[in-house]
């Protein structure tokens, strides 16, 4: 998980560095959203039962 955490936040990341803390609830909503190779199922659906409205 923090390889996958570490490569998104390459891809949106300004090129100073400074606004990586404003990037991290997006990529954790994107990573609770993704689905499990496993169960089949994304996180946010095992822990609650439904799926969440997506931010826009």
């Amino acid at each position: 998980a923090n390889c996958t955490i570490t490569q998104m936040l390459r891809q949106c990341v300004s090129p100073t560095q400074k606004d990586w803390v404003l990037r991290l609830p997006g990529i954790e909503f994107a990573l609770n959203l993704a689905c499990s190779e496993s169960t089949r199922f994304a996180l946010f659906f095992l822990n609650t039962g439904c799926m969440p409205r997506l931010m826009i």
